[in-house]
């Protein structure tokens, strides 16, 4: 009988720490918010391994889209014992305009001039304030926008040449012609002499 070389599998003894506090260990913080909602105070932390809150670094934002762009820095960004504290004020929230953005975050040292370092982009939008609106609110993208325009225009454009095809029709009579071998009657528009815009009939030739 062959003897065993190590201990039975139930004598196996786990290497992993039996005393680990899994409350000890930080939680990363969540990842950037995908909506801003403009009036609403914005709060959140950011980690980075590679810059630490605590060795003096400072975080900023950049938003952009095509008109405007807005930066998170200074003042609304602290550094906590581990992250980044990030503190958007709501007063400052409800000037930003609604949309999509693109954003930048990065880190500055404190050397002259600062190194920078982009840690972070992506994309975000700024939902509308429903409490301060005056009237209603059009929240349809703008190829729906484009759509409803161009459905809008041929709509228009059907009604206004069947106005004119019914006004056209209206100036006309229809007489009879001669008999046809071919065809037992035949009809032939004739425009009424005293119609203005007559030359706009065009009577089919008739058959003989």
């Amino acid at each position: 009988m062959r003897a065993c070389s190590g201990p039975p599998h139930d004598q196996h003894v786990s290497t992993f720490p039996l005393d680990l506090d899994p409350l000890a260990i930080p939680n990363p913080p969540p990842p950037e918010p995908a909506e801003i909602r403009a009036g609403d105070t914005l709060q959140r932390e950011r980690a980075s391994d590679d810059y630490p809150a605590a060795e003096g670094y400072s975080l900023s934002y950049v938003f952009v889209n095509r008109t405007t762009n807005y930066a998170i820095g200074g003042a609304m960004v602290t550094n906590g014992p581990q992250n980044y504290e990030v503190t958007v004020p709501a007063a400052t929230t409800a000037a930003r305009a609604a949309g999509w953005y693109r954003w930048q975050a990065y880190i500055t040292d404190s050397s002259t001039p600062p190194n920078r370092w982009t840690v972070g982009e992506g994309e975000a939008q700024v939902l509308p304030n429903l409490q301060v609106l005056a009237g209603g609110f059009d929240d349809r993208e703008p190829d729906e926008i484009m759509l409803d325009a161009v459905v809008a225009l041929m709509s228009n454009k059907v009604l206004t040449d069947a106005r004119s095809t019914k006004s056209k029709s209206a100036n006309c009579v229809n007489t009879p012609g001669k008999r046809s071998p071919r065809f037992a009657m035949t009809w032939k528009p004739v425009c009424a002499p005293f119609v203005s815009g007559a030359e706009s009939c065009h009577p089919r030739k008739q058959l003989e």
